[in-house]
C-alpha cells in the first residue's frame, strides 16, 4: 500500500516555499491513484484582501483543462454515430467560414489543434462572435501539417456539440461527465451562481507592464463563461476524480465514460506540439518521462492557473490549482514524480528549484556602455549580477525574464523589458520600447527599413479594450519598423501587408489600424479584436 504521509510532508514544505516566492494567495492540491483520492489539501486564501481562507469545496476556474471535457463529449457522439471526425466543420455548422486555399478544416483538426487557425485574442465571453469572426482571418497553412493552439477551434467544437445534440454545453457536460463521475461540486460553466463558491482570482496591480515582485495583487476581472475552450470551475478534489477516470482509460466508478478506443484517440500522438518534447491528441497532451507515458493539460483564466497531470504507467496523478497568474507546472511535476517514486520504488523526485532572476551567469556578455539618442547607460557584471549604472549615479540590479530580456526595476524603465540583440553570439544593442541603445564598439545590423514611411508614426501608441484576457498593448516605432509589445514584455515585428494593415511576424494573424484623426490612429483591430487609443503613455 502506498505510504502517503512522507509525500504529503515533502509537498507541504515545497508548497509553502512556492507560494511565498511566487506571491500566491491560495492553492489547492489533490493526489490520486487509479483507485482513490490519496490526499487533498488547501493553503492560503480564497480572497486575499478579505482574508477568507480556502476550503476543500472552494472552486477554481480551470481554464483549458476543459478542452478535454469537450473532446470527451464529442467522442461520445462519435461512438454512437452522430459525429464523423473526418467530416468538414461545415457539415455541422454550414455558416462556418475561414479564408483558405487549402483543404477544408475537419473536426479532427480542431480537436488536435492542427487546423491552421491563427491565434486570436478574446473580445467576447461567448462563442458565437468569435467563431463567426473567423471568416475575417486567414489560415496559417494546410490543416493537419503543424500544431497551432487555437482556443477558437475549441469554441467552434462547442457549437458543433450544441448543433448535434440540441442541448447546451452545460447540460451535456453535466449529464455526460460530471454526474456519472460524482463531481458534485464542479460547475460545467461559470455563472453568477458559480461566483458564490469561486475563489477570487488575483493579478498584479499593473495590467500594462511587466510585473515586479514588489507590485501588490488585486482582484482579476471576473466574467461569466460558457465557451468549450475552457469554462469549467472545479475543486481540486473533483478534478482528481476526473483525472482518476483518465488514469483508468475512460472508466468511471459506474462504468465507462468513454470507450477504450475513444480514449486511445484522445491520448494518442496526433500532432507534434513541441519537437522532441510533447504531443497533442484530442484535448490532452502527452510526453515520455523516464520511460513512462505522461498525460495532462494546463489551464489559465484571468487570475487563475491550473495543472492536471497523470502517469499512465504508474497509475498516479496530481492536480494543482491557484488563484494567481503563476505557473504551477513545476509543482505538479514534483507531486507526480513523488507519487511515481513511491509506487515504483524508483529514485526520489527533485523539489522545484526557485531560481533568483537576479543571478545572470553570463553577465559578462552584456558588460559595456550603451548609447541611445537621448540617454545612455553602463552595464557591469558583479558576482553574477548584471548592474546598470543609470543617471551617472544610480545602480540597478537587472532581473532576467527569459532569454536576453531583462526587467529593470526602476521607474524610468517601468513599461517595457530591456531586450538585447546579438550578432554572431555577441551582444551588440539593447532596446526598450521605441528606444535603441547601441553598445559601444558594435553596430547593429539592419533588420528593417532604414527609415519608416512617415505615416507609420500615426500607428504608434497605447491601445486598450475591455477584454479580461488582453486589456491593452503598445505599438512602437523603432529602427524603421513597427513593433507590437504585450504588457508582459513579449514583442512582435509588424510586417506591412496592405493599406494600414500589418502581419504579426511569427505570431500569425494581422493588425489593422483604423481612422487617423489629427495624425493618430484611434483604433486598432488585433486579428478580430478591436482596441482603442488611449492617452496614457
Amino acid at each position: 500500500m502506498l505510504e502517503i504521509n512522507p509525500i504529503c510532508d515533502q509537498l507541504r514544505a515545497a508548497i509553502r516555499e512556492y507560494m511565498i516566492v511566487n506571491q500566491i494567495p491560495g492553492m489547492a492540491l489533490a493526489l490520486t491513484d487509479r483507485a482513490q483520492t490519496l490526499w487533498t489539501a488547501v493553503f492560503g486564501y480564497a480572497d486575499l484582501a478579505a482574508k477568507i481562507p480556502l476550503t476543500a469545496d472552494t472552486l477554481f476556474a480551470i481554464g483549458s483543462i476543459g478542452k478535454s471535457f469537450t473532446a470527451i463529449a464529442l467522442l461520445q457522439e462519435h461512438e454512437v454515430g452522430n459525429l464523423d471526425l473526418d467530416q468538414p466543420v461545415q457539415r455541422y455548422l454550414p455558416w462556418f467560414e475561414v479564408q483558405s486555399l487549402h483543404d477544408p478544416i475537419r473536426i479532427h483538426h480542431l480537436l488536435s489543434h492542427s487546423s491552421g487557425l491563427t491565434s486570436t485574442f478574446d473580445f467576447a465571453t461567448s462563442d458565437w462572435p468569435h467563431v463567426f469572426a473567423l471568416r475575417e482571418t486567414e489560415v496559417a497553412g494546410p490543416p493537419g501539417q503543424r500544431f497551432s493552439y487555437s482556443n477558437d477551434g475549441y469554441k467552434t467544437l462547442g457549437l458543433v456539440l450544441r448543433a448535434i445534440t440540441g442541448r447546451s454545453y452545460a447540460d451535456v457536460i453535466r449529464s455526460r461527465i460530471l454526474e456519472p463521475l460524482g463531481m458534485h461540486a464542479a460547475d460545467p460553466v461559470i455563472t453568477q451562481d458559480t461566483r458564490k463558491r469561486l475563489a477570487v482570482g488575483h493579478e498584479s496591480f499593473y495590467d500594462d507592464r511587466p510585473a515586479r515582485r514588489s507590485d501588490p495583487l488585486v482582484r482579476a476581472n471576473w466574467f461569466e463563461s460558457d465557451t468549450a475552450d475552457g469554462c469549467l470551475a472545479s475543486s481540486a478534489g473533483d478534478l482528481a476524480i476526473y483525472l482518476r477516470m483518465l488514469l483508468n482509460r475512460g472508466r468511471g466508478p459506474l462504468g465507462p465514460i468513454l470507450s477504450e478506443r475513444s480514449f486511445a484517440k484522445m491520448s494518442s500522438r496526433v500532432i507534434e506540439a513541441e519537437p522532441g518534447e510533447w504531443w497533442y491528441g484530442y484535448g490532452l497532451g502527452t510526453f515520455e518521462e523516464d520511460g513512462h507515458t505522461i498525460i495532462g493539460h494546463g489551464g489559465g483564466m484571468p487570475g487563475f492557473v491550473s495543472a492536471m497531470t497523470g502517469d499512465m504507467d504508474a497509475g498516479v496523478g496530481a492536480v494543482v490549482l491557484v488563484n494567481a497568474a503563476v505557473s504551477v507546472d513545476a509543482l505538479a511535476k514534483y507531486a507526480r514524480q513523488l507519487l511515481r517514486a513511491a509506487v515504483t520504488s524508483g529514485s526520489t523526485a527533485a523539489a522545484p528549484v526557485h531560481s533568483d532572476p537576479r543571478i545572470v551567469k553570463d553577465a559578462h556578455d552584456f558588460e559595456g556602455s550603451y548609447v541611445g539618442d537621448t540617454a545612455s547607460f553602463k552595464l557591469v557584471a558583479q558576482d553574477e549580477r548584471l548592474v546598470m549604472e543609470w543617471n551617472n549615479a544610480e545602480q540597478v540590479v537587472l532581473e532576467r525574464r527569459g532569454g536576453d530580456a531583462f526587467l529593470v526595476p526602476h521607474n524610468d524603465f517601468a513599461l517595457f523589458l530591456l531586450a538585447f540583440e546579438r550578432e554572431d553570439g555577441h551582444v551588440i544593442a539593447a532596446s526598450y520600447g521605441s528606444d535603441l541603445y547601441t553598445r559601444k564598439g558594435h553596430h547593429p545590423g539592419s533588420s528593417g527599413p532604414a527609415d519608416a514611411p512617415t505615416h507609420w508614426s500615426a500607428y504608434a501608441g497605447h491601445y486598450r479594450s475591455f477584454s479580461p484576457w488582453l486589456s491593452n498593448f503598445r505599438v512602437v516605432l523603432r529602427r524603421g519598423s513597427l513593433f507590437l509589445i504585450l504588457p508582459a514584455g513579449a514583442e512582435v515585428r509588424l510586417i506591412p501587408a496592405g493599406d494600414a494593415c500589418f502581419k504579426l511576424d511569427d505570431w500569425g494573424g494581422a493588425i489593422r489600424f483604423g481612422p487617423v484623426i489629427e495624425a493618430q490612429a484611434i483604433e486598432a483591430t488585433l486579428v478580430t479584436s478591436k482596441y482603442y487609443r488611449v492617452d496614457a503613455p
